[in-house]
């Protein structure tokens, strides 16, 4: 799952540490806290462990059911050709159309002990988790809030986890409509909601067989300097060259400025996406 909420793990996608861009001080900017890995592994193994320890028979079912008013392509096309993301104000007069899909569907995989309780379930619904996106606070966003719902609903000793699917431009922000509540609370309660109907249409049966299937998909990258334009290219360039050194967001020591690590960024992609490189 992914939640621009809670500390990465791994470098980031738009600066690598080879980066010339930003020096080996900065590693927060390209990675995340060597701190918060070492906390997490055992953790993670401790999970492992309890999983096995909690090996049993079970029942499988799963569904699905369409929602259409939790998550939105974020970007739009514009009446001048254009694309825009997340546009807002008077931009909202020049929106043609959403530039992509989103994925209404809210899916449900249960899994029932011999005695017909839920013991645990998987939850899918396609969408960002960025609630609190912009500020220091680190949440599960509204898969957290659904989970908590979705317990309510079923047995509070259900084992719960949520997937977001691929979300790369989809958000649970709503630009056409900015004044309806997208607190995750309500977003949580909203998929509980669908959740409990696709729930009551799950056929369990002993004979089910878990299957899986795993395809690797080459993806071409586009060129950012295409994507970016000539002059945008040349913004970048000017102002690493005018400020090489890593500016800070006003008035603090604890972010950088996002023109900066934007430009940063783009050169940092330009340099390493060559024609014909892909990502899987």
């Amino acid at each position: 799952m992914q939640n621009h909420s809670a500390p990465s793990l791994g470098t980031h996608l738009f600066l690598r540490p080879d980066s010339p861009c930003v020096k080996p001080d900065y590693w927060w900017v390209y990675q995340g806290d060597p701190a918060y890995f070492e906390f997490l592994l055992p953790c993670l193994l401790d999970l492992v462990h309890q999983a096995m320890l909690k090996l049993a028979p079970v029942t499988v079912a799963c569904g699905g059911i369409a929602e259409g008013g939790v998550a939105f392509n974020r970007r739009f096309i514009m009446r001048d050709g254009w694309v825009q993301s997340q546009p807002v104000g008077d931009d909202l007069c020049q929106v043609l159309c959403p530039e992509g899909p989103a994925d209404p569907e809210v899916g449900v995989a249960g899994f029932r002990d011999w005695e017909g309780r839920l013991v645990a379930a998987v939850l899918h619904h396609t969408g960002h988790p960025v609630s609190l996106f912009g500020t220091n606070t680190v949440t599960a966003s509204w898969p957290g809030a659904w989970v908590r719902e979705f317990r309510e609903l079923v047995d509070h000793r259900c084992i719960v986890m949520v997937v977001n699917g691929c979300c790369g431009n989809i958000n649970v922000f709503n630009t056409i409509e900015p004044d309806e509540p997208r607190d995750d609370a309500t977003i949580g309660r909203r998929l509980s909601r669908a959740g409990a109907k696709v729930l009551g249409k799950l056929n369990f049966e002993a004979s089910t067989v878990v299957d899986f299937r795993a395809r690797r998909l080459e993806l071409s990258f586009g060129s950012i300097s295409a994507q970016i334009g000539t002059e945008g290219m040349a913004r970048a360039r000017a102002l690493l060259k005018r400020e090489p050194e890593a500016r800070w967001a006003t008035g603090s020591r604890t972010a950088l400025d996002i023109e900066w690590l934007f430009a940063a960024a783009i050169l940092d992609l330009d340099r390493r996406l060559q024609p014909g490189s892909t990502y899987s």
